[in-house]
This record gives C-alpha cells, sequence and structure tokens, in this order.
C-alpha cells in the first residue's frame, strides 16, 4: 500500500461507502433533515432560496446539491443522504492525500484512520451540511499545501478559491475555518519576506460570502436557548474528549502490539522522521485543532447555543497531527501504521456488519414495560394529540398517515416557552409548518387548551426543551400516564391531559 496510493483510496472507500449506505437505509429521518429535504424539493430554485432563509438559515449549496441529488430518482432514503456519503468519503481521501504527501502513503492512511474512528464518520448518513463543510475544509487544506510548494501548478490558487469559497457557500463556521489559512500564509510571508498575491486574493475573496450570514444571524438572534446549551466551553471540552477518545485507545493497542512485537529483535528501532514538519502543515493543523475553542468563545459572546457538531473541524487538524507526533515520539512508527490500519479495516467491517439497526425502533417500547405498547392509531380519534418535542413533531410530518396528522398539535407560547425550558427557538412553528407543507396543525396554548378540555400528549418531562409537560402541570392540568407507545422518535411516553 505504501507504494499504491490508489490502492490506499479504494481501501478508504470500501470503509465508507458499504457502511453509509446501509445506515442511511435503516435509519429515518430526523428533524432537521426533513427540514434540508423539503428545502430542496421546493418547486424552483428562487423559492428553495427564499425558503432556506426563512427556515434553516445555513447558506445554499448543501440545497443545491440535494437538489441534484433527488433529481437521480434514487429512493428518499439514499438520494437524500447521498451528498453526505460522497462528501465524507471524499474528506477521508483528502485527509490522505495531505498527510501522504509529507510522509507517505502509509501515514496518509493512519491519519485517514484516526479520522474515522472520530465521531465525524456519522456524519456520513445525515443529510444535513456538515459532512460537506468538512470535505471542501479539507480540499482547501490540500490545495492550499500544493499551491505554497515550489514549481506549483498554476490552477492551484483558483482551485484554492473555489475550495474555500464553496466552504462558505455551504456552512457558516467555514469562515473561522479561514483563520488557519490566513495564519499559515501569514507565516509564509514572514518567512519569505514578500506577499504571493495569488495565494491572498485566494483566501480573502471568499470571505466576502460572509454577507449570506447577516440575515440568519439577526434571525438566530431573536432567540433564546435552553441554558444548557449555553455551556460553550464545557460542549468544547465534550467534543475534544469525543474526538481523542476512541482513536488514541485503539492507537495505543497498536503501539502495545507493535511493542511487544518488534522490541525482541535485534534490530534498532526505525529511525524518527529525520526533517520537522513543514510550518505551515504545522499551523494548519494546530489551528484547526484549537478551533473548537475559538468557536466556543463566539458562542458564548453572542450567548448563543453550542453543540458538538459545530466543532467538529477539531478532528481535522487532529487527524492531521497524530501522523507527526507518532514520528516523533513512537518507536516503530511504520509498523504502528500498518496495525492502525487494519483496525481501521476490522472496526469497518464490524460496524458494517451491525449497521443495519435503528435506535429507535418501534420495538424498544416493549422492553421497559413487559407489556405490549400502545399504538397512536388506535387512541380515541375524538381527541388530539399535542407533540410536545419540536424535531418529534417534524418527524412525524414525514412518516405518519394524513389520518393521525390532522389531530396532532404542536403548540406555541412563546412566554412560557422562555419560562419553562429558556428556548425559543421553536416558537415560530406555525410559520415553519405553513412553509414547509406540514399536514400536522400548529396553535397557540391559551385558545387550545379554551377548546379542547382532553386531550393525548407525547412528552419527555426530563427532556429540557419540552417546555409543553411543565407548564400544564403548573397550570393545574391533570397528566395520566397512559404507558409506552411504539415509537420510532425519541420520546415514547403518552400521556392523557385533563385541562383545568
Amino acid at each position: 500500500m505504501d507504494a499504491s496510493p490508489a490502492l490506499c483510496l479504494i481501501l478508504l472507500a470500501l470503509t465508507v461507502l458499504p457502511l453509509a449506505v446501509l445506515k442511511a437505509h435503516s435509519t429515518r429521518l430526523t428533524g432537521d433533515e426533513v427540514y434540508t429535504l423539503r428545502i430542496a424539493q421546493q418547486p424552483t430554485i428562487a423559492s428553495m432560496l427564499h425558503l432556506s432563509r426563512q427556515i434553516d438559515l445555513h447558506p445554499p449549496l448543501h440545497y443545491l446539491l440535494q437538489r441534484a441529488s433527488l433529481a437521480t430518482h434514487l429512493p428518499i432514503w439514499l438520494a437524500s443522504r447521498a451528498p453526505s456519503i460522497l462528501a465524507t468519503t471524499l474528506t477521508l481521501a483528502l485527509v490522505f492525500l495531505f498527510v501522504a504527501r509529507r510522509l507517505g502513503n502509509l501515514f496518509g492512511l493512519l491519519a485517514a484512520s484516526i479520522l474515522w474512528f472520530t465521531p465525524i464518520i456519522d456524519f456520513a448518513w445525515l443529510n444535513r451540511p456538515y459532512a460537506l463543510w468538512l470535505c471542501l475544509l479539507t480540499a482547501t487544506a490540500v490545495f492550499y499545501q500544493r499551491a505554497t510548494e515550489p514549481r506549483r501548478n498554476p490552477w492551484l490558487p483558483l482551485l484554492l478559491f473555489l475550495a474555500a469559497l464553496a466552504m462558505l457557500l455551504d456552512y457558516m463556521a467555514g469562515l473561522a475555518c479561514l483563520l488557519p489559512f490566513f495564519l499559515a500564509e501569514a507565516h509564509r510571508t514572514y518567512r519569505r519576506k514578500r506577499l504571493d498575491p495569488a495565494l491572498c486574493l485566494a483566501l480573502i475573496l471568499p470571505c466576502f460570502a460572509a454577507v449570506l450570514y447577516l440575515q440568519p444571524l439577526a434571525a438566530f438572534a431573536t432567540n433564546s436557548f435552553v441554558p444548557q446549551y449555553l455551556h460553550s466551553f464545557d460542549t468544547a471540552a465534550d467534543i475534544y474528549l469525543a474526538t481523542m477518545t476512541q482513536p488514541l485507545a485503539v492507537l495505543a493497542a497498536c503501539i502495545f502490539a507493535a511493542t511487544v512485537l518488534l522490541s525482541p529483535r535485534p534490530a534498532h528501532p526505525e529511525p524518527l522522521t529525520p526533517t520537522p514538519p513543514p510550518a505551515a502543515d504545522l499551523l494548519i493543523a494546530i489551528s484547526l485543532f484549537a478551533l473548537p475553542l475559538l468557536l466556543a468563545a463566539i458562542a458564548t459572546i453572542r450567548h448563543t447555543q453550542f453543540f458538538s457538531r459545530y466543532g467538529a473541524c477539531g478532528a481535522i487538524g487532529f487527524a492531521f497531527l497524530v501522523p507527526w507526533i507518532l514520528l516523533r515520539y513512537v518507536p516503530y512508527p511504520r509498523a504502528v501504521a500498518t496495525l492502525m490500519t487494519l483496525a481501521l479495516l476490522i472496526a469497518a467491517a464490524v460496524q458494517t456488519s451491525s449497521a443495519n439497526f435503528e435506535i429507535f425502533g418501534p420495538w424498544r417500547s416493549f422492553r421497559p414495560m413487559g407489556v405490549t405498547p400502545l399504538t397512536l392509531d388506535r387512541l380515541n380519534p375524538t381527541l388530539p394529540l399535542a407533540i410536545a418535542n419540536p424535531g418529534g413533531y417534524t418527524e412525524m410530518n414525514d412518516r405518519e398517515p394524513a389520518a393521525l396528522l390532522a389531530r396532532t398539535f404542536y403548540l406555541y407560547d412563546r412566554e412560557s416557552a422562555a419560562k419553562f425550558s429558556g428556548s425559543t427557538v421553536f416558537e415560530t412553528e406555525a410559520q415553519t409548518a405553513a412553509l414547509m407543507g406540514f399536514h400536522g396543525k400548529t396553535a397557540p396554548l391559551a385558545p387550545f387548551l379554551s377548546s379542547h378540555r382532553q386531550f393525548y400528549l407525547v412528552a419527555d418531562y426530563n427532556n429540557a426543551e419540552e417546555w409543553l409537560p411543565r407548564k400544564l402541570l403548573a397550570s393545574g392540568a391533570t397528566l395520566q400516564y397512559l404507558g409506552k407507545f411504539q415509537s420510532t422518535y425519541a420520546d415514547e411516553d403518552l400521556y392523557l391531559v385533563t385541562a383545568q
């Protein structure tokens, strides 16, 4: 493999594509994925762009690729996730190319293996912009690396510009992800004592695409958020923990195995790398690894929510760094890299063999009770059904029959949401449901309670975002627990509510 980059790339594709396709097939679309799908399915590109600015607030590139994928007439479960499947496969290939350029194919495989063991592999079957963002970020790194070499191809600055621009047109954090390249180019300019106008323009011009972010940021700023989502630096710590734990555990096992297998031999350990990593490569890797801290700081300053997926770019920097650290500090680095590649193949085979398994399946409702769970279609058809979780309401509109949706409600009340959950992000659900063409209904809380003294409720009291059950209890309503129902959603508890 060290002599055949094509073989390495084929191997990496085989570790992703079967797994991602099986996962996409066995996993239903989540609430956010339904948003992406409905936006991409709009009759015209103009209406698609308008709807994306009203609802999902992401730049347009992912929706455009989703739209093109849906035009292939593949099954929805595959067409909607095909851009992410291909993007994740390409991300692994680009990480391989970035590291292999300096250290050889074997260590390129090591870097790709490290990345595979991080949580970003899950983006491969998620119909959201994150997989494409990381793909374009890695493409930017590869093009920048090639463009800073002597005798560069004259097309490389243009390719760098296009990759950086596409990254900003896919995801808002793309703007922050250009910072490592500005740092690397500033250091390179200092060392060369002169500017490289082509590369400077290739990095600066895409930044003007950030004007697309003004309206989404203004809309987002009007909301309040669940307090537990505002602990940005705690989330950043979780990002690093999740990013490093599994790859380092597998790497430690490979180092131990290589030491046990090779240390009895009389031969000397493999020599360390004779030259330090190029400063630009090292700056990019370290800056990307540290970027989740910067994003967490921005979220703290803006007092906005911060989830682990927002800092996924740190995994790219981590994958770039590990091969250099291995070469510098670990004996038998080539043996470790070989064992790590073997571990990747084993893990991919194991994951693929169990991929046709859904976490939120209707069967899970039986286990906690030992009795047959309820089904929503057998409830009293004269009583409405309220859904406390906004994501669950969105998913129901994608999965449930029209007859059930005709009496399914999402109730909104901005004051109660702010008081009992701290989050007002979904208190415009009436407009969202109308724009998305949902068959389910929405209603303000107070008029609904006035006209419906009794109704069913699907809720999880312990979910911080679901304010409705706490509000109902505070207002004196009676919540009779009916048990579990056959749920494919995060919530599986069913109540009969009698309003006071």
